[in-house]
């Protein structure tokens, strides 16, 4: 680990790969094999980048997230890494292909002087927010406007008013809703998300066989001891 990164977590805030096909089985494809494949490697990708990181790490997948909404689910999980002694959380999701360990560190260190720091995805969102314990409100958070294309912007105007340093990364593309995965696969089509993206296309047009065997990840879960490093991995 980094330690010029103490006291500072990396939370992946994400659903398994089946809470994430129930929840957007890729945007309308329909075609189950290639949905989880396609989600499959965009959790290893991120395991991947977060692994690489050098942060600290604790994943959160619904069997950890507590609330009845989004926001009261995302508010609690960044509670749990503030009452585990961390100071700064940097919060990333599993559908940001192009996020890298560069930019996650980035972000941490940008962290370390201010308040916010915001990646603002190409919708409106945010691919990753990291905030500070000593100027996080529980009650702002939970107001934003969450999973709407007003995020980013209403993150920026909340800091303003509330006279909190924002510092704002590249935008980056989230894979949320059939558009912006076209325009993924048209930007990267030979990267191995982009090929699996234009495989399920071209399955879904013209109804043939997958080209490729699934493989299901197992299970990643946030680790006992919030001090550890990557979470552990059950089978």
């Amino acid at each position: 680990m980094n330690h010029k990164f103490d006291k500072t977590v990396l939370m992946v805030f994400s659903l398994s790969v089946a809470g994430e096909y129930q929840r957007k089985p890729h945007s309308g494809f329909r075609k189950t094999a290639a949905s989880v494949a396609v989600i499959n490697q965009c959790i290893k990708h991120t395991q991947a980048i977060a692994n690489d990181s050098e942060i600290e790490l604790l994943w959160f997948s619904e069997e950890q997230q507590r609330g009845k909404t989004f926001a009261e689910r995302y508010k609690n999980a960044i509670k749990f890494c503030f009452d585990a002694g961390y100071e700064r959380v940097v919060s990333i999701g599993n559908d940001s292909p192009d996020l890298t360990a560069d930019i996650i560190r980035e972000a941490a260190e940008k962290l370390l002087t201010h308040n916010i720091v915001a990646g603002p995805a190409e919708d409106g969102g945010v691919y990753l927010l990291g905030l500070n314990k000593a100027t996080f409100d529980e009650n702002l958070f939970v107001n934003l406007p969450w999973q709407q294309d007003s995020l980013y912007t209403a993150i920026l105007e909340t800091a303003e008013t509330q006279n909190l340093s924002v510092v704002s990364l590249a935008s980056l593309i989230d894979l949320d809703d059939v558009q912006s995965v076209n325009t993924y696969i048209s930007r990267n089509p030979s990267s191995k998300i982009g090929w699996l993206l234009s495989q399920f296309n071209k399955i879904v047009r013209q109804k043939v066989a997958l080209p490729f065997q699934v493989v299901v990840l197992p299970k990643v879960h946030i680790a006992t001891n919030p001090f550890r490093g990557p979470p552990a991995i059950f089978t």
